[in-house]
């Protein structure tokens, strides 16, 4: 059980630094907690083989007579020549598409070079929190945290008419989602599990709780500025969501929607444009020589940002969000699960996420299962992820916790599919964590 320091209403109030000014029948309590901890932590990511360096008519597969996606593109000078006439292609002269097939396609990389994995990885961590709250002599009720970083903060009202909460980037599906048992940690490839909010809700939003209705709580969320620059400019102004979460003797419910506009088109343009000038991608020869298409020089581009570029597989634009999730208590056992949708102009995103739990003893035993899809927009083509994990926790003592993890990861890319293939890794760590 974590120790609090609690102050009373004078300290508190010049340690929050004067935040709001109470009547001196108020008190603000002020209350200091955090956790220290120390992993030990292995996985097997550098057995994923690096495939070898391919060119763009490998990677996409035309090589082979099969092609991907659609089945219009036939080679690379088919979609480079699409482009171009499109347009949109960003490559230099692009009306002389006949080299473009010399593009040199370098896959996904375990970074592991030459070398193997020996002994775990040994890490520490640690927290610190500071929370304010109190009651005015008029009711309202306010309450402030935040991390000793002071970037990670909130600050809430509340009373009769519920509670609004202003902190950055907060959505009501991401403050109320239940059954969420995705993003587990893994090596290697993280697609990130659910997606709980839009791009939209960057920058200070607002978090608005009704007061209970019996079983269902309320939420509603705004952000007016992804940028907090107060300007049009931003690509992503007056984002809302809305969530509701229904609680029974059993079971909790919870679903929420949320919707962002954006003012931007994604950067993809028409149907096979290629980015090799600028980003990620790169030129192996020189400026000079690139510029002027020289036949002999090999360009070079990574095998995701091609399908990215010629298939669309960035999350951009428009944006809607929807997310569900349920959990229940049958005896000793809980289940949950969860599944978000995010639905964008270009590429989309879905997870699916299952968890079981139970105790026995001085123990508790959780295992979950999630699947994420992310499909490209054009062509069927999609990456997809599925994660297995297992945790084992128990208390050593007051305050003091013993967590075993492990997870089983395993990435099927589309890009990688005629290079370096689908992957899989294991990760497993021991974490004690001391909390006061």
């Amino acid at each position: 059980m974590d120790k609090k320091i609690l102050l009373g209403g004078a300290a508190a109030l010049l340690l929050v630094g004067n935040m709001y000014a109470t009547p001196a029948s108020a008190a603000i309590d002020l209350s200091i907690s955090g956790e220290a901890s120390v992993k030990m932590a292995m996985g097997d990511v550098c057995s994923n083989t690096n495939a070898a360096v391919s060119s763009l008519n490998a990677a996409l597969g035309f090589d082979a007579g099969t092609g991907t996606g659609d089945t219009e593109y036939t080679d690379v000078a088919t979609v480079t020549l699409e482009a171009a006439e499109a347009g949109v292609n960003d490559l230099a002269d692009a009306t002389d598409v006949d080299d473009k097939t010399d593009f040199e396609v370098t896959y996904d990389d375990n970074e592991c070079g030459s070398a193997n994995e020996d002994n775990p990885v040994l890490s520490t961590g640690s927290k610190f929190d500071i929370a304010a709250s109190g009651t005015l002599a008029n009711g309202l009720e306010i309450s402030y945290s935040n991390t000793a970083a002071l970037d990670d903060y909130s600050l809430t009202f509340s009373g009769a008419f519920g509670g609004l909460t202003i902190k950055p980037g907060v959505s009501a599906i991401d403050e109320s989602m239940i059954g969420d048992t995705a993003g587990a940690d893994v090596t290697g490839p993280d697609m990130g599990g659910h997606s709980k909010k839009t791009d939209g809700s960057a920058g200070n939003a607002i978090l608005y709780t009704a007061p209970g209705l019996g079983n269902l709580d309320f939420h509603i969320s705004y952000a007016p500025n992804s940028d907090d620059s107060g300007l049009d400019d931003a690509e992503y102004t007056d984002t809302f969501g809305v969530a509701a979460v229904f609680n029974s003797d059993m079971i909790t419910l919870s679903a929420g929607f949320e919707n962002a506009s954006s003012d931007e088109t994604c950067n993809d343009g028409a149907k096979g444009a290629i980015t090799i000038l600028g980003g990620s991608d790169t030129w192996t020869g020189t400026a000079a020589a690139a510029n002027a298409e020289d036949d002999e020089e090999i360009h070079s581009i990574t095998a995701a940002s091609a399908f990215d570029d010629i298939y669309g597989g960035t999350l951009c634009g428009d944006q809607s969000l929807v997310a569900i999730g349920a959990s229940m208590d049958a005896g000793d056992i809980s289940i949950s699960a969860g599944y978000s949708n995010l639905d964008t102009d270009e590429a989309d995103r879905t997870t699916t996420s299952v968890g079981l739990g139970t105790s026995f003893g001085d123990y508790s035993l959780a295992a979950g299962w999630a699947n994420t899809k992310h499909a490209y927009a054009r062509g069927d083509l999609e990456d997809e992820q599925t994660v297995i994990d297992v945790s084992l926790g128990t208390s050593l003592g007051d305050g003091v916790n013993l967590d075993l993890n492990f997870s089983q990861n395993d990435m099927s890319k589309a890009s990688q599919a005629n290079g370096g293939g689908d992957t899989s890794n294991y990760y497993a760590a021991m974490e004690v964590t001391v909390g006061f």
